[in-house]
C-alpha cells in the first residue's frame, strides 16, 4: 500500500524526533538505526526509505533540538511573570540536558561529540544556534544591537559551560556553587549593558 506524501512527511518527522531524543540521552555512537526506528514505531526498513544512513539524520536531529530549545526559551520568556532572564537561566541550569524526554540543549548534551563528528552536524548546529541567541538578545536589548549580541553570546557560553560541568560532577555543593556563580554572572551582563557608554 502506497503511503501518502503527508504520512511520509509525518513518518520522517517522527524519525527525526526519535533521533533527537535518543541522541540527547545516549549520544550519537550509542544509538543505532534500529533504536531510532523502534522509538518512532517503525521498522528498520522504514528508516532507510527516508534516510540513507544514521549519519544523515544526525544533522537534522541536532538542528531540531536547537530549534525546539529556542521555542521553549521563547515560551519561558513570554510567560515569565517576574524576570524573564532569571526564569530562563533558572530553567536552563535546573534541567538535566541528557535526561529522557523531548527538551534540553544540544550543546550541553552533545557538544563534545558534535566537535568530533561530521562537518554536516557542525554546520547544522552553527546555522541553528542564532535561534537561541536571538531570544537572549531580546533580554539584553538596550538599543545597542551589537552589544546585546555580544552579551547574549557570553551568556549562552556561560550557561552551556555550567550545564556541561554540572552534569559531569556528582558533588551537589559544587554543582550549586557553579549554578549560583553563573546566575550572578549572566544577570550582571544585563546590568553592565546599562552602564556601557554608547
Amino acid at each position: 500500500m502506497k503511503v501518502s506524501s503527508e504520512q511520509s512527511e509525518r513518518n520522517r518527522s517522527a524519525l527525526v524526533q526519535a533521533a533527537r531524543r535518543l541522541f540527547r540521552e545516549r549520544g550519537f555512537d550509542s544509538v543505532t538505526v534500529a533504536d531510532i526506528a523502534s522509538s518512532a514505531g517503525m521498522t528498520h526498513g522504514a528508516f532507510y526509505s527516508h534516510f540513507p544512513s544514521k549519519r544523515a539524520v544526525e544533522a537534522l536531529a541536532v538542528a531540531s533540538i536547537i530549534e525546539k530549545a529556542a521555542a521553549d526559551w521563547r515560551e519561558t520568556v513570554d510567560s515569565a511573570t517576574d524576570d524573564p532572564l532569571l526564569a530562563l537561566v533558572d530553567g536552563y541550569l535546573g534541567f538535566d540536558h541528557v535526561s529522557p524526554g523531548d527538551v534540553g540543549c544540544a550543546f550541553a548534551a552533545l557538544g563534545a561529540e558534535m566537535a568530533r563528528t561530521s562537518e554536516d552536524v557542525r554546520r547544522a548546529a552553527g546555522e541553528a544556534l542564532p535561534r537561541q541567541i536571538k531570544v537572549l538578545e531580546r533580554l539584553f536589548d538596550d538599543g545597542d544591537a551589537s552589544g546585546a549580541h555580544r552579551r547574549a553570546l557570553a551568556a549562552y557560553a556561560s550557561l552551556v559551560g555550567a550545564a556541561t560541568i554540572m552534569q559531569a560532577i556528582s558533588d551537589e555543593a559544587s554543582r550549586q556553587n557553579i549554578r549560583a556563580a553563573v546566575v550572578e554572572q549572566v544577570i550582571s551582563l544585563r546590568v553592565s549593558a546599562k552602564r556601557e557608554p554608547r
